[in-house]
């Protein structure tokens, strides 16, 4: 009986003994890992707290940036050179430079009717230079490369001749 009583003794005391240890769960997270948190705006409710749901984000890549002269004849707004993002269009940086009216003609583009207060008369359009030539495209068909010299004058319908090859 005493050998009963002793089995007895070491059972509860290995038993009380794992009493105090904290159970474990079921997926722990390790201390370097911080908590995915709640999106703004999403609800957070039982099932989106028990089982957040993680996108895969790509980081954004640094923007390159290329550098454009641009002048138009008469403005007071010109500037030396300008930092755009590489892939702008000559119309964007036309407009976030200067003062700008266009019509818009649909699926050939938009012309530019006035810039800086200058609006063509219906013997001018506003010319579209790029290195010293007239384009042979539209500003905003034009993407703008390292460099470019863009220039805008207002010419008369008369003197127009496209450029020879």
């Amino acid at each position: 009986m005493k050998k009963y009583g002793l089995y007895f003794l070491i059972a509860v005391a290995l038993l009380s003994a794992g009493c105090n240890k904290k159970p474990e769960s079921p997926n722990p997270r390790p201390d370097n890992n911080p908590p995915i948190q709640q999106q703004a705006g999403a609800p957070m409710n039982q099932a989106t707290a028990s089982q957040p749901t993680v996108k895969n984000i790509k980081p954004q890549d640094e923007p390159i940036y290329i550098t454009v002269y641009q002048t138009v004849q008469g403005s007071n707004l010109n500037n030396a050179s300008y930092q755009v993002a590489e892939n702008t269009k000559a119309l964007a940086l036309l407009k976030t430079s200067h003062k700008v009216e266009t019509t818009d003609y649909g699926s050939l583009g938009e012309m530019v009717k006035g810039i800086d207060g200058a609006v063509a008369r219906i013997d001018q359009f506003w010319a579209f230079y790029v290195n010293g030539k007239l384009a042979n495209e539209g500003a905003g068909a034009y993407t703008l490369k390292n460099n470019d010299k863009i220039e805008w004058k207002l010419n008369s319908v008369n003197s127009y001749q496209p450029n020879s090859k």
